[in-house]
């Protein structure tokens, strides 16, 4: 098949025009983003069209003449022999994309390994602040009954002294009051890390995938 054909370019079509063209057709018929029974065999063939059209200007159709069918000059008919060996320059575009569609398939693997190298990470910051934001709670809360049991005990030992009663429960509210605003300040500083940790892998995998588009279509 015509590679400019296969590509849906012009034979006059530029190298730039070309890399589009191809750039277009692979995202649309990769077979890991195209589940059609065709998408492989397509894929192939566009990955062979684009390969002879890039590896040399050699065989380029421009580079003979083009004649129509009333402009075509008589040629003496002759029996060529036919030979089962291929040319070099065919085996060389058959090696050359079979080596590309191993590249590439190497590169999906790694991306895919990659991305989820970066899951787990994530998915690990995250439990150890979700456990983290979880003890300080416990501590919080541990550290109110504390304050409460004391001030009690405190107030049983003032024998109905009402001016001591006061003055132990105001104490009591003030310590619980402090204790909450030092675990609200924790809690704050926690969840601010959370952000940033999620921020820094997102940041990560925007890389990645940037990466592995100019491993794929460079």
């Amino acid at each position: 098949m015509d590679p400019y054909s296969t590509l849906g370019v012009a034979v006059t079509a530029t190298q730039d025009e070309i890399k589009k063209a191809y750039r277009t057709l692979v995202r649309e018929w990769h077979p890991d983003y195209n589940s059609s029974p065709e998408a492989s065999a397509k894929f192939d063939a566009i990955q062979q069209a684009y390969d002879s059209l890039t590896r040399t200007t050699v065989f380029k159709p421009t580079s003979f003449p083009r004649f129509t069918a009333s402009t075509r000059p008589e040629q003496p008919h002759r029996h060529e022999p036919h030979s089962a060996t291929p040319p070099d320059w065919v085996s060389k575009l058959v090696q050359d994309s079979a080596r590309r569609k191993r590249e590439t398939e190497q590169a999906i693997a790694e991306h895919q390994a990659n991305r989820q190298r970066i899951f787990d990470e994530l998915s690990a910051e995250q439990q150890r602040m979700r456990e983290a934001l979880d003890e300080e709670r416990l501590t919080t809360r541990r550290l109110i009954d504390e304050a409460r049991d004391t001030a009690n005990v405190r107030i049983d030992e003032a024998g109905g002294n009402h001016h001591r009663i006061v003055a132990i429960a105001a104490e009591r509210e003030q310590l619980i009051k402090t204790i909450l605003s030092d675990s609200n300040r924790k809690v704050n500083a926690l969840t601010q890390e959370r952000f940033t940790i999620e921020a820094l892998h997102r940041a990560k995998l925007t890389e990645e995938d940037a990466l592995f588009q100019g491993m794929l279509f460079m």
